[in-house]
């Protein structure tokens, strides 16, 4: 009878081992994925922190040079990678992932696990925003970051400029190292980094919602004279000196004079000469001089003093001195004239010119008296002619208007002045409403949001969630799912009576005392728990390990945050599984280590019993020794 109750132990254990291996499972997700600790210790373990800053961050920046983004941009932002990737270390520390992490799984999984109704999520961001803007400052504004950024800024600028100004006459050609120099001169580094500053401390405050508006002094104003001043060094050149005087100076001066123009007794100056005597009385320094009033003028259009684009030349001072230049020219040709006249006696000249007519030449010259004395002696001086017949021509002023300037530097130049009149007009003060007109409505709309977001934190909530689920069916099912992981981790421990009320059966059918009951029913947990440990320990390497490999997740192209994102993911999952599976085994462990002390007690009981026993007797011996001696 007792072989016939004990064979039906067989198909109880059996079921034990079942129910058992089901309720190990069961209770194994819910402390794994059930359970946020688990997410997080992961996240941990696996350094996902430090990766985003060590790997995603480095990989990001090498699929930004690959992919070719690198060369759209002015800056080479690969150059200081490693100074980016330390200020994102600052401004969103390992530290500070890991709260925003672990706050997240906290709020996310309870929900997903039936536990709570609702979450609500809320990712901190404005300290983060003001970070940044400290960061920046301190890292990359203060740092030799910022000077390779110039560097390449000037550098991009230069070639832009050196393109866009090739329809400059040859005289006014710029070179790309005299550009270069000449941005160095217009936005030194120290004054760029001061109005980028200025810009972070005037913009940080609006982005973080503190304040509704913001005003920043761009300081575009002030570049102007320095503008003015470099480009006066850059066109007082020989070149341009020929180039201003044959193309301005020139053409004016003598659009009123005839190509030949005669003076009285015979005397001729050309056109040619009356311009070699203009390029000796203004020279270089002069055109520097006026080159400066030119520069000026375009400067107060520029800074918006003046209405129109124009300048005026003022020659009034320097018209005696071309009169004197080209008198003096006359002077020696008239020399040369009455060197050329025949010789003859004082006598003989005296009576000549006692009946000589007006603006006429003696018929002969007298060897007493040199070529200039007889000049002086008949007393002719073309001063007063010159004057009369080219001094008058001259205009005292050269007016130049927005058309004579574009003719003198070309549409480029004069494009570059118009965009930098509009420039100073517009930006000398960039305020929100500056912004709001450069974004437009839709981006001035994402600008708020966005505001909004930084101020209070970007917030994710279960309705946000059911939002993303989509229709009402999907959220119906989403709920049934929730409420039946809610409901069998309610009642887990329940689960666990199951197993335990099997032992049951298998002790009455097993042993004829409650100690050998005890034993057959902790006997069969123990070796039911063995045989679910040797399964897992044996299932792991051969059927969880090849599977997790085909689940592994392969990089599809040349990315490389693709595969650095790949490779972590698949560390992740693995390390995933060993937690999963080491947890399982430890609990079998447990489970086998409290039915294993179970059955040592139970086997060790009538020893214990007997040791009881006979300290008992021993007792109980010494005590009636006792009472005969005293009696």
């Amino acid at each position: 009878m007792i072989w016939f109750r004990r064979v039906l132990i067989i198909p109880l254990s059996i079921i034990l081992l079942l129910v058992l291996s089901s309720v190990l499972l069961v209770t194994q997700v819910n402390d794994t994925l059930g359970n946020p600790r688990f997410y997080n210790d992961q996240m941990s373990r696996n350094d996902m922190y430090a990766f985003i800053h060590e790997g995603v961050l480095p990989a990001a920046l090498d699929d930004f040079e690959t992919n070719g983004y690198a060369e759209d941009m002015p800056v080479r932002i690969t150059a200081i990678g490693d100074d980016l990737i330390a200020a994102a270390g600052k401004i969103l520390p390992a530290r500070w992932l890991q709260d925003s992490f672990e706050s997240g799984t906290e709020a996310v999984i309870p929900y997903l696990t039936g536990s709570r109704d609702s979450f609500t999520y809320t990712l901190v961001l404005k300290d983060r925003v003001e970070t940044a803007s400290a960061v920046v400052k301190s890292d990359i504004l203060g740092a030799d970051a910022f000077g390779i950024l110039y560097q390449d800024l000037v550098d991009y600028i230069t070639r832009n400029m050196h393109e866009e100004f090739q329809d400059l006459p040859a005289e006014l050609t710029l070179t790309l190292a005299e550009i270069e120099e000449s941005m160095e001169r217009i936005a030194p580094a120290d004054w760029l980094v001061d109005r980028l500053e200025v810009l972070l401390d005037s913009i940080t405050p609006y982005l973080t919602g503190e304040t509704d508006f913001f005003a920043f002094e761009t300081g575009l104003e002030g570049r102007v004279d320095a503008i003015a001043s470099v480009v006066i060094d850059l066109l007082c050149r020989p070149e341009t000196y020929d180039y201003f005087l044959e193309q301005v100076l020139v053409p004016e001066i003598m659009q009123e004079l005839e190509s030949t123009i005669c003076l009285p007794y015979g005397v001729a100056v050309s056109a040619e000469e009356v311009e070699c005597a203009v390029r000796t009385v203004l020279p270089l320094s002069w055109m520097r001089e006026t080159l400066a009033e030119i520069v000026g003028s375009l400067a107060n259009y520029i800074k918006g003093e003046s209405a129109s684009l124009g300048a005026v030349i003022d020659l009034s001072d320097e018209k005696e001195a071309i009169k004197n230049s080209v008198a003096a020219l006359a002077n020696e040709k008239m020399a040369d004239l009455l060197c050329s006249l025949p010789v003859c006696t004082m006598a003989q000249f005296l009576q000549i010119v006692s009946a000589l007519p007006p603006y006429t030449l003696p018929g002969c010259r007298p060897l007493e008296l040199s070529c200039d004395e007889l000049r002086a002696y008949l007393e002719i001086e073309f001063g007063a002619y010159v004057e009369q017949a080219i001094i008058d021509d001259i205009p005292d002023k050269i007016a130049l208007d927005g058309e004579d300037i574009r003719l003198l530097l070309g549409d480029s130049a004069i494009d570059f002045v118009d965009r930098a009149r509009e420039l100073v007009a517009d930006y000398s003060t960039v305020d929100e409403n500056d912004l709001a007109q450069l974004l437009g409505r839709d981006g001035m709309e994402e600008l708020q949001d966005m505001r909004s977001t930084i101020a209070q934190g970007y917030t994710v909530t279960d309705s946000d969630l059911r939002e993303i689920i989509g229709v009402e069916e999907d959220q119906a099912a989403f709920d049934d799912a929730r409420r039946w992981i809610g409901t069998t981790r309610s009642w887990l421990w329940a689960f666990w009576l199951i197993p335990f009320a099997g032992l049951v059966p298998i002790g009455l059918l097993g042993g004829r005392t409650w100690r050998t009951r005890l034993i057959w029913a902790f006997a069969a947990l123990f070796f039911a728990a063995l045989i679910v440990y040797i399964a897992v320990a044996v299932s792991y390497p051969v059927l969880l390990e090849p599977r997790i490999e085909e689940l592994s997740l392969e990089a599809s192209g040349d990315s490389h945050i693709e595969a650095a994102l790949v490779l972590k993911g698949n560390a992740l999952m693995e390390s995933a599984a060993t937690t999963f599976t080491s947890g399982l085994k430890n609990k079998i462990l447990m489970l086998m280590a409290g039915s294993g002390a179970v059955l040592v007690g139970a086997g060790l009981w009538p020893l214990i019993r007997k040791r009881i026993g006979e300290d008992q007797l021993d007792s109980g011996s010494s005590g009636s020794s006792g009472s005969s001696s005293d009696g």
